[in-house]
């Protein structure tokens, strides 16, 4: 298990269900640690304005500098496609989304949204082995969907 959380320690590891808990060789985020995925080698770990990465099942984190989005509220790989996912907030309202095809590299997804993510926060996105769904959070909650996840 993996647990994110603020302050010194932004990440903690447990090997028994949560009994006890450790720490990594290394933290790498300032502040905070939100959410994480894994594609069965890598976990990928969101933070604020970052994602960092670790190939040993969270000993070690290696950050990917990538500060675009502000808050990364989730981190989702999706096995049919092998893409990895970055969904969150940002103050410019359209820096919300990222992808990558590693988990290291990520590029920024133009919001073809306008307007849709009024509140500059975008929630999460699954797909259905045939349209991606990005659903967003304000007010409204407003949906969009994607063949490609990234047009």
């Amino acid at each position: 298990l993996i647990g994110g959380g603020s302050g010194t320690n932004t990440i903690a590891l447990s090997s028994n269900n949560g009994v006890s808990w450790t720490l990594p060789s290394n933290q790498p985020f300032t502040e905070r640690g939100y959410t994480c995925g894994f594609d069965g080698y890598r976990i990928v770990l969101g933070g604020n304005a970052d994602i960092a990465y670790s190939d040993d099942y969270g000993n070690s984190w290696v950050s990917t500098g990538f500060p675009s989005i502000e808050i990364v509220f989730r981190i989702t790989y999706i096995p049919e496609t092998k893409i990895w996912f970055a969904s969150g907030y940002n103050d410019n309202i359209i820096d919300t989304m990222a992808h990558s095809s590693d988990g290291i590299i990520w590029n920024l997804i133009a919001n073809p949204f306008t307007g849709a993510f009024g509140s500059g926060r975008c929630f999460d996105i699954v797909y259905n082995r045939s349209v991606y769904i990005v659903v967003g959070w304000d007010s409204t909650y407003p949906i969009a969907t994607s063949s490609d996840g990234i047009t």
